[in-house]
């Protein structure tokens, strides 16, 4: 598919949030199933403060059917650079409900580890990036706040990003999340470790971004969690949706 037509098909997910209220307050029964990130800014891109489920839903879609679903709930799917900043927020141990209240020490750890640990079959999550590349240009293509709605963003790579070309690199999982892009990837200078970090090949058609923890065959390798990773079944796919804090 070429990558022009790609682009404009994703004005669908544009246009599908156009009509969505994503300032609804959640009802205050619900406040204790999510937990609070902060808005935070990165140069010329920010985001507003924002609740993030404590469970991921929609299993076994795709992408843009997720994107979707999320959007008719008044809910969207995390970008790399919201979702690193979540991983951040669990390693620090200060973490929130909804409501305010101090999450346990226990259930922030269960939280991580339930991304970042293998357990017996793997599982991933979607992540609102799209890769393309035009002209030999590396592009991105996300959605970022407007005024509480969200719009689609196009916009090159960080040139400092690491790029796997041939085959994955393993690099170290807390280099990436403290020196991380701002864009949430990896720099080219990160330190080796354990996570497979796979950058999508975009010769051909785009390639959707997708946070992958494998299964213990993997962690034998030593190779615990996987970014990126086009290879992976949409049937071990689930989403962590985020909700604007109003």
């Amino acid at each position: 598919m070429p990558i022009d037509d790609h682009l404009e098909k994703l004005e669908d997910l544009q246009d599908s949030t156009r009509h969505i209220k994503l300032d609804e307050p959640l009802d205050s029964d619900q406040l204790k199933n999510y937990i609070i990130l902060e808005g935070k800014l990165y140069g010329t891109y920010s985001y507003p403060d924002i609740f993030i489920a404590l469970k991921k839903k929609h299993w076994r879609t795709s992408f843009t059917k997720t994107h979707k679903l999320l959007h008719r709930e008044g809910m969207f799917m995390l970008n790399m650079r919201q979702y690193v900043d979540l991983l951040n927020l669990l390693e620090s141990r200060s973490v929130f409900y909804g409501d305010g209240t101090k999450v346990p020490q226990e259930i922030r750890q269960r939280l991580l580890n339930n991304i970042i640990d293998p357990q017996e079959l793997s599982r991933g999550e979607w992540v609102d990036i799209v890769f393309s590349r035009k002209d030999r240009e590396e592009l991105i293509t996300y959605h970022q706040f407007l005024e509480n709605r969200l719009i689609k963003k196009t916009e090159e790579i960080d040139p400092e990003t690491l790029i796997a070309v041939r085959k994955p690199k393993l690099i170290d999982l807390l280099d990436w999340l403290r020196n991380s892009t701002h864009q949430g990837f990896p720099r080219a200078d990160v330190t080796v470790g354990k996570v497979g970090y796979y950058y999508p090949c975009t010769i051909g058609s785009p390639s959707k971004a997708r946070i992958i923890c494998a299964d213990s065959y993997y962690k034998r390798q030593e190779i615990h969690l996987q970014i990126g990773n086009p290879r992976i079944s949409v049937s071990w796919m689930a989403v962590r949706p985020g909700k604007l804090k109003v």
